[in-house]
């Protein structure tokens, strides 16, 4: 796959986990490994709806690479009527991301430079919420099921080799500035 086509089915993962294990609500890292999928990429998940620095605890399986996303976004049609083209929602998710004022991501001690290069924008892409304990429910207030399509992200994404077996720090996160003004710092 390429680094967009992962940055489409990292938020495939991230919308399928139920709320009660979910990724994006763990502040410890204990479900980090919930709903990972085959293969040769470990997803890392960022905080929602929260702001501040998070540290966490976790397990990645050897040889994995490790993909993170710095700073994202998706955007979808839920509640929206007339429904947005994909050109909208692109639009939408830049006007976001646009927003970014800082980016970091250091590992081992070894800052990560030029982050504003890894502005990825995923292709067009579809996923089906079979129950209504997940985040968009949690977004929504209200119940969200079926077809999710289309849906597109816009982010800045690293894709890291596997690391060599044993204890590994990585502080990641960024700054959104005015009118959002939010910060994540995850290690």
């Amino acid at each position: 796959r390429t680094l967009p086509e992962w940055s489409a089915e990292w938020w495939k993962w991230i919308w399928l986990q139920p709320t009660n294990e979910h990724p994006l609500f763990d502040t410890t890292g204990a479900w980090a490994t919930n709903g990972q999928p085959d293969g040769p990429v470990f997803f890392v998940a960022g905080v929602l709806g929260s702001s501040g620095t998070i540290p966490r605890h976790l397990r990645v399986p050897e040889s994995k690479h490790l993909f993170l996303p710095l700073r994202n976004v998706e955007a979808e049609n839920i509640d929206t009527e007339p429904p947005l083209t994909v050109a909208q929602l692109r639009q939408a998710a830049a006007g976001f991301i646009d927003h970014v004022t800082e980016l970091h991501a250091i590992i081992d001690g070894v800052a990560v430079t030029n982050l504003f290069l890894y502005r990825l924008f995923s292709p067009v892409y579809s996923y089906e919420l079979t129950n209504a304990n997940n985040t968009k429910t949690y977004q929504y207030g209200h119940p969200v099921t079926g077809p999710i399509d289309p849906a597109l992200s816009d982010g800045y994404w690293l894709m890291l080799e596997p690391l060599a077996p044993g204890a590994h720090v990585i502080n990641f996160g960024s700054t959104v500035g005015a009118p959002f003004n939010f910060t994540i710092d995850i290690t």
